[in-house]
Formats: structure tokens, sequence, C-alpha cells
């Protein structure tokens, strides 16, 4: 929604998320310190964790004995009937998972589709979740879906830019959703939702700064910037894919943005299949992430990880993280292919005056990014849609 400065609505949106996100920092707090915590007056806070509590976003927890003697009902994120969905399409499957207010999964469910219009892909989507909410019970309400998909997404707009996998352009995805599915819709690429999820309802949610990178069927960078992902002007900020590593021209592999030499085309799952096809090796899919002695395979990884551990320490030094992890989907996980990450990472840094941050690397399954495209909507509940942030105010 746009900002809207000054209005007693806009202030009433903020002191709730101000309360909301209170409430989801501590895990559980009282009134009390509500009221430390965000500056607002004791009265304030009643009325809105109140209203809160009715709606169903709030409980309360328990009683807590000050040190005055006097008893003080502790608050927490209710965990009954309020849900979010997420979704994660990919080119031939669709993930769902139900959240409550904590980031707790409470169902998933997975249903392939064909096809490859957006249209297709709405349809999907729409049977998908009603599937899950099929086998729920009636008393859920379902406050809005996040999907999450490969490519390029201006977030601010729901358009999905570009997919290659998906091969779309321009596709006004979020309104094409909204009007199927009858509630809020956001949007998001694979690596900003899972980077979401990290931030949201994990032990992360401290680190300021983070370079997130996610290796999978595709090649995609998250930057959190003070404890926000950060986004650039239109969504594609952290276009790690489409760095070009071979400048030359004269060796580098088509890739499906149009240019050639892309780390995607060398790093990705699609780049390590098509180095082993060029090879003439009959290795699948499937054993991408094992620890064979194929010496095909053990080429592709390597050049793979090499590559990937250079591309990353560049994006790193520009950055200047905290943290860096990168994300490996489990079929692409191998001992092979981090060791050679790792490698590249530590040797870009090695006539360095700085030592290089932290390097983690983390696997990520096929709900992770439904899960974090679940948190896109749940993040709406604890942060207002204005971009400067406003001082604490008191409605009048």
């Amino acid at each position: 929604m746009p900002p809207r400065p000054g209005s007693k609505q806009l202030i009433r949106e903020i002191n709730e998320a101000l309360v909301m996100d209170t409430v989801r920092r501590h895990g559980t707090v009282s009134r009390a310190n509500i009221s430390q915590a965000t500056g607002l007056s004791p009265a304030t806070v009643t009325g809105i964790t109140g209203k809160l509590m009715l709606a169903g976003y709030l409980e309360e927890s328990g009683a807590l004995r000050t040190s005055a003697g006097r008893p003080s009902q502790m608050l927490m994120l209710s965990k009954g009937g309020v849900r979010a969905i997420g979704v994660r399409l990919s080119v031939n499957v669709v993930d769902v998972v139900a959240l409550n207010l904590n980031g707790e999964v409470v169902m998933t469910h997975t249903q392939p589709w064909q096809g490859r219009s957006p249209d297709d892909a709405a349809a999907a989507i729409e049977n998908a979740i009603d599937d899950l909410r099929s086998r729920v019970s009636g008393g859920e309400q379902f406050i809005g879906v996040g999907v999450a998909v490969s490519g390029i997404v201006n977030h601010s707009t729901g358009f999905v830019t570009h997919s290659g996998s998906l091969n779309w352009e321009n596709v006004p995805l979020r309104e094409i959703l909204t009007e199927r599915l009858g509630v809020p819709v956001e949007i998001d690429n694979y690596v900003n939702a899972y980077a979401l999820g990290l931030l949201l309802f994990n032990q992360r949610a401290s680190l300021r700064d983070v370079l997130l990178v996610n290796v999978g069927a595709s090649v995609g960078m998250s930057l959190v910037v003070g404890g926000r992902i950060y986004r650039g002007a239109d969504g594609t900020a952290g276009g790690l894919a489409h760095t070009r590593v071979d400048l030359t021209g004269e060796d580098g592999r088509a890739c499906h943005c149009g240019n050639s030499g892309c780390v995607e085309t060398v790093a990705s799952q699609w780049g390590i299949e098509s180095e082993l096809a060029r090879r003439g090796s009959v290795v699948g899919p499937e054993s991408l992430a094992a620890d064979g002695d194929d010496p095909d395979l053990r080429a592709a990884l390597a050049h793979a990880g090499s590559v990937l551990g250079r591309a990353v320490a560049n994006a790193a030094k520009m950055f200047g993280p905290h943290q860096v992890l990168i994300a490996f989907a489990s079929n692409l996980r191998s001992r092979h292919l981090v060791e050679h990450v790792d490698g590249a990472y530590s040797r870009a840094y090695g006539n360095d005056n700085r030592p290089p941050p932290e390097i983690e690397i983390v696997t990520a399954d096929d709900t992770s990014w439904a899960y974090g495209a679940g948190c896109e909507v749940l993040a709406g509940l604890f942060q207002v849609d204005i971009e400067v942030e406003p001082p604490h105010r008191e409605p009048t």
C-alpha cells in the first residue's frame, strides 16, 4: 500500500507492527516490556494487544510474577488458526507449506504440474493450495500467499521480469494470482525468499549484513544489508548468476539471458549437466551429489566449484558482509564441489590485507523456498509498507 504520512491509520499500522515485532523477537513478553521496548504508552499497548488477541494474532502464555509481587500476563504469537501459505514454483512441481504466526510449518503438500504459461502456473498453484486447505479444519484463517520463483522478480510490483527456467518475460504474476486466490499475494525469487525465512525465524536474525548464495537449478544471490533484504531499484540486485566469468567470449557457454560465459552456465545444475554432456559422460543428474570417482564428474564439479568460489569472493569483497552463506540444493551438494568452492574462495583472499568473511555451507531442501515465501506474508505483520521508518508516535 502507498505511504500515508501523518494519517491515523498509518500510525495505527506502525504501532501494531511494532507490538507484533516485539513479541516475535522476544518469544514471550509482558505488556509492560512491550511498552518499554517500543516507547508506546501502557494504555496504547493494552489497546493494541487486546485488538490483536481478538483477531487471533496474539495469545496469553501464562503469568510471570514481578519483583513488586503483581502477576503480569505474558503474551506470545498465536499458534492457533491464523495461517500463511508459502509456495515454491519450479518447472514441474508446486511445493506448498502452511505456517503459523511463529513460522512453524503445520502442513506441507507437493503436487506436479504441466504447462509453461503463467495461467497454467496460476491454475496449478490454486489447485495445490486448494488440496492443502482441504486437509485442514474449517477454523483456519489464511491471511495471504507468498510465491517463490526462479529468476528476476520485482518484489514491489509483483512482476516476474525474467525467468529462464520458465521462459517468462514481464509476467504480472501477483495480479494473476490475486485475482484467482482472493487473498494478498507476495512474489519473490528463490534466494530472497530463502533469506527472509532465515532472518525472520532463525538464529541468523541477529546478523545485519549477510551474503546468501543459492545454488541449484540456477544460481541466485541475496544481499542482506542492515538486517533487511536489499533488492535494488527494480528487483535486480544480487545478479551473481549473470556475472560473466569468461570475458573473452571465446569459450563462454551461451546463457538464457542472451549473454555467454555467465556464472550460471558453469556453476548451476544445468551448467554442470551441460559440461558433462559436452564431455560425453553418461553420469546422470541423480549422481551430482554423489562423491564418486567418475573423472568427468569430478572435473565438472571442480570447474564449477572454482568458478563459484571466485565469483562469491568477488561479491564479498564488494559488499563486505559479516558472513557468507552458500545454500546448495540437496541434489547438488557434493563434497567435491564444496571443497573447490571453499578453496577458490580462500585463495581469492590470499593476498588481501583483510580476513575473508566467514563462509558456511548449508543445504536447502525443496520446502526451504516455500517456507521463505510464506515468511514473505508473515513479514508484513511485523513491518509497515513505508520506505523510511518513522519515530514512535502515539495516536491522537
